[in-house]
């Protein structure tokens, strides 16, 4: 830290360098409408130099919209894309209604833990990272260094069709080869579209063995203990 505070201003302590971050104009936003814009290009800056070079990230989640909350509690969150994508993920800020200067410097990695890399890459694929692990019949406990690589890229093409597909019916449906009368009821029925996510306690559609969540690195885990052994 003493080393950082350096790097603001030579000589100075932790708590010289905070004041001087916070005196600094360019590091200053005024008012709620400069705040939505900052979050927007800092979020847009981030995917772009993420996607591709460091995250495989799908074109219909390469949008996400940053906006401010019609609430004044202080706080900030994210909330998921629609099954079809037409509704993005979107961060927002709720502001109190006496804050009316917002300091960059601060707020920057609170854009980046509520959206990209963060929630939003996490969020808007929890359906899929569950369903994607059920149909290749691999154990979310799996660790990613022995997953191998013919398993890897055949992951990554059964969501391309599954993104493809949600994208095509504005529905997340996962199962294969439904019959007509299925098809058309997983289309109207939320919960008879996936194999494991949100089924806890039920059979699975495959085995009969219920199905099991348990909570991972504070993520939601929906698996099949026997197809998945």
């Amino acid at each position: 830290m003493d080393l950082t505070a350096d790097r603001v201003q030579a000589g100075a302590s932790l708590a010289e360098a905070v004041a001087v971050l916070d005196a600094d104009p360019a590091r200053t936003l005024h008012g709620t409408a400069e705040l939505q814009r900052w979050m927007q290009q800092r979020s847009d800056e981030s995917l772009n130099a993420l996607a591709d070079e460091h995250f495989d990230v799908p074109a219909p989640i390469r949008r996400l919209e940053c906006r401010i909350a019609p609430t004044t509690t202080g706080g900030i969150y994210y909330t998921g894309p629609s099954d079809d994508f037409s509704r993005p993920g979107r961060m927002w800020w709720s502001v109190p209604l006496e804050v009316t200067e917002f300091t960059t410097w601060r707020e920057k990695t609170t854009v980046f833990h509520e959206g990209v890399p963060g929630h939003h890459l996490q969020v808007a694929q929890t359906v899929y990272r569950a369903e994607l692990l059920f149909r290749a019949g691999l154990n979310p406990y799996t660790p990613g260094r022995e997953v191998p690589e013919q398993t890897v890229r055949a992951l990554w093409k059964d969501w391309t069709k599954l993104l493809k597909r949600g994208v095509e019916l504005g529905q997340m449906l996962t199962i294969d080869r439904l019959g007509e009368k299925r098809y058309r009821s997983a289309l109207a029925h939320r919960n008879e579209r996936h194999y494991v996510y949100h089924r806890t306690g039920l059979p699975c559609r495959v085995c009969s063995t219920n199905i099991v969540m348990e909570e991972f690195g504070g993520r939601k885990l929906y698996w099949c203990p026997s197809c998945q052994a």
